[in-house]
């Protein structure tokens, strides 16, 4: 443990020593690895200096002059050292061997850099991508400790240089579409001096055009015939015009040979300089696709755009109808017969305007008169000779209105249905009442349905006009539910449960219940199954009434509750010592069999059953017999009573006898267990009831 201390007392006092090995540097801060910096471009004198003593120290300054060697540095005592001027860096050692301390450090000597740029000659600042500008750095004043950076203004990555960048012509690869017409180059120069703010050259403009985007604008590229007159334009979008690019642009074109002249149909390159030219008007000979091509040229090349024209046949409109008289509420079916178009829109004439139509479409006209159905078929995106409009007229004649009712219109098992004919507009009847009678009457007489379920009735009513209307009604016969119950446990003072088996059939199904048991609280109950407990045994009507949502009946029996037994017994005896034996005398009326349970996990059917109870333990048990007396019907009725056994008492004793010669007195100590009086016998005719007698 003490060499253990000993050791950690060392390492804290050379981490001590440690921490207090610092000099002052450049910027008056106490460090252990200062820097000194000397921006003049002159002599320097550095001063050592530090806020702890130094013993005997050696200071190499790093410049090939001789070593100093003091003795001490006693703040706030300094050792200084003059450096010629010039530019370099020059490593400093300062060793304490006193302390055992070592101290590196820098000087550094220089000019704050300036970055500078220039492009050498014969260089350009203009030209097309892809090409090469070079670029030159004249930066001044560059030291061994300087760094160079170039962004060269079209997204690539930055370039970084040490100080062998200086006066060295750098080549820069400048692509399409990475420069926006005009940009600059930038060169941050950087060193000790600059103290963090970077001097910074920049070359500008920098211009690098690109090619025209070629495209040609056509005032219509789908026509129908005999549509063929197509009106082209030049819309080339110029590439950085109001940059500097403003060379002359030249335009060709080329519409092919589309009129059979063995030849294409060229125009040569002429200047272009839109909106000053007019475009061009082509008509084409007829039906056909035709591509036409425009080649745009500026002093960076050529683009070329094409546009494709289709001359189309015209569409053909086409309808019909599958009716073109039609009585309201009748569906009408029109069938678009157009050939040529892709897309068809139908208005029926109504009001509704118009709508898409597929190959068929249906409509119901509610109201009579005469409708003109339009239809019309294009060619979407084509000239006004893609379209084409056909037509048809439908005369639509009034309905009669039927209305049908019923009174009553349910019933449970069977009704008797008035039938009421509110119809007007009418002058035929024709009545389908769903089990296979039919009438002509306007109003017919009532008819009976006994058959359960939902019968339809319908009446069609019709004009004179031949017009037909149909209304229905609904018959329900429901049927009323079998009501029926069954019991069990119906013994006096026991749990009777009562349980529905009611059926039901159309109109189930149950939904309500309403029992009555029969007792002189009349206590009734409106659960499906219910519990209910007779106090006194005899007869008892029990009722019950079950309900679908429409229908309800009853149904009734007469229970008798059996009585109970009485169950009764007399042990013969009720405590005792082990072994114990008990005679049960079994005293119970109207019980035809019995269950005995002893306490002490055996059990007894006899009428009058003996038990032996055996317990060895010291403390007394009490058991609880249970004797359960049962009717011949299956009632029961239970009784209970306790037996104790007493503790037996552990006899046991002790003495101080020794073998010796008579007379001899022995001392007797009891050690026996739960006794409450003791009698000892001491062999020889003698005795005594004390508990640690003496003889």
């Amino acid at each position: 443990m003490r060499k253990i201390l000993i050791v950690l007392f060392l390492l804290l006092l050379g981490s001590v020593a440690r921490s207090q090995c610092t000099v002052y540097d450049g910027q008056g801060q106490a460090v252990n690895n200062p820097v000194w910096v000397s921006c003049t471009g002159g002599a320097f004198t550095l001063y050592i200096q530090s806020p702890n003593n130094f013993g005997y120290t050696i200071i190499d300054w790093g410049d090939a002059s001789a070593n100093t060697v003091v003795a001490s540095i006693i703040p706030p005592a300094f050792v200084s050292h003059t450096y010629a001027a010039g530019i370099g860096n020059f490593t400093v050692t300062i060793t304490d061997t006193t302390n055992n301390c070592t101290i590196t450090g820098l000087v550094v000597m220089e000019k704050p850099v300036n970055a500078s740029i220039q492009i050498p000659i014969g260089g350009v600042t203009q030209t097309c991508a892809p090409d090469d500008l070079v670029f030159t750095n004249s930066s001044t004043d560059v030291s061994q400790n300087t760094t160079f950076t170039w962004d060269f203004g079209d997204g690539s990555p930055i370039l970084t240089f040490g100080p062998a960048n200086a006066g060295q012509t750098i080549t820069h690869t400048y692509l399409q579409g990475t420069v926006d017409c005009v940009t600059e180059v930038i060169l941050t120069a950087e060193n000790y001096c600059s103290f963090g703010n970077p001097t910074e050259a920049s070359f500008n403009p920098i211009q690098i055009y690109d090619l025209d985007d070629a495209q040609i604008t056509a005032d219509n590229v789908l026509l129908c015939y005999p549509d063929t007159v197509v009106h082209f334009d030049n819309t080339t979008a110029k590439n950085c015009v109001p940059q500097g690019n403003t060379a002359q642009r030249f335009e060709y074109w080329n519409f092919g040979d589309y009129w059979g002249q063995g030849q294409d149909s060229i125009i040569d390159w002429t200047p272009f300089d839109p909106p000053a030219k007019p475009g061009y008007d082509i008509a084409f000979p007829g039906i056909g696709v035709y591509t036409v091509m425009m080649a745009d040229s500026n002093m960076c090349g050529r683009d070329t755009a094409y546009i494709v024209v289709q001359v189309v046949d015209a569409p053909i409109a086409g309808l019909t109808a599958s009716l073109d008289s039609a009585c309201t509420g009748t569906p009408v079916t029109f069938t678009d017969t157009s050939t040529g178009g892709n897309q068809t829109l139908i208005n029926f004439g109504d009001g509704g305007g118009f709508q898409g139509m597929g190959a068929t479409a249906v409509h119901t006209y509610g109201s009579a008169g005469t409708y003109t159905v339009l239809l019309v078929t294009n060619i979407v995106g084509g000239t006004q000779a893609c379209t084409d409009t056909a037509s048809i007229d439908v005369e639509v004649l009034p309905s009669p209105t039927a209305s049908a009712s019923l009174s009553p219109a349910t019933g449970c098992d069977s009704l008797q249905a008035v039938f009421i004919n509110s119809s007007f507009g009418g002058s035929i009847y024709f009545w389908d009442f769903g089990n296979g009678d039919t009438s002509t009457l306007q109003n017919p007489p009532p008819i009976m349905y006994t058959n359960e379920g939902a019968t339809q009735v319908i009446l069609t009513v019709t004009s004179n006009n031949g017009c037909s209307t149909s209304d229905t009604a609904i018959i329900e016969v429901y049927d009323t539910p079998s009501v029926n119950f069954v019991l069990q446990n119906v013994c006096e003072d026991a749990l009777a449960n009562f349980i529905d088996s009611t059926t039901v059939g159309y109109g189930g199904p149950v939904n309500s219940w309403l029992w009555s048991f029969g007792d002189t609280a009349n206590t009734s109950s409106a659960i499906q199954n219910p519990s209910f407990t007779y106090v006194d045994s005899g007869s008892y009507t029990i009722t019950l009434v079950a309900s679908t949502p429409y229908c309800s009946d009853s149904a009734s029996q007469t229970i008798v509750v059996e009585a109970k037994p009485t169950a009764n017994f007399s042990p013969s005896d009720t405590g005792g010592c082990s072994p114990l034996t008990v005679v049960f005398t079994n005293t119970s009326l109207g019980a035809a069999s019995y269950t005995w349970n002893f306490g002490d996990g055996t059990t007894a059917t006899s009428i009058t059953p003996s038990h032996t109870y055996v317990h060895n333990a010291l403390s007394d048990t009490t058991f609880t017999v249970v004797m359960i007396a049962q009717s011949a019907f299956g009632c029961v009725d239970t009784v209970y009573d306790t037996i104790t056994v007493l503790g037996n008492p552990a006899a046991d004793f002790g003495s101080d006898a020794v073998l010796d010669c008579a007379p001899l007195e022995v001392n007797f100590s009891d050690s026996s267990a739960g006794g409450v009086s003791w009698l000892w016998d001491f062999g020889d005719s003698t005795g005594s009831n004390l508990q640690n007698p003496s003889k």
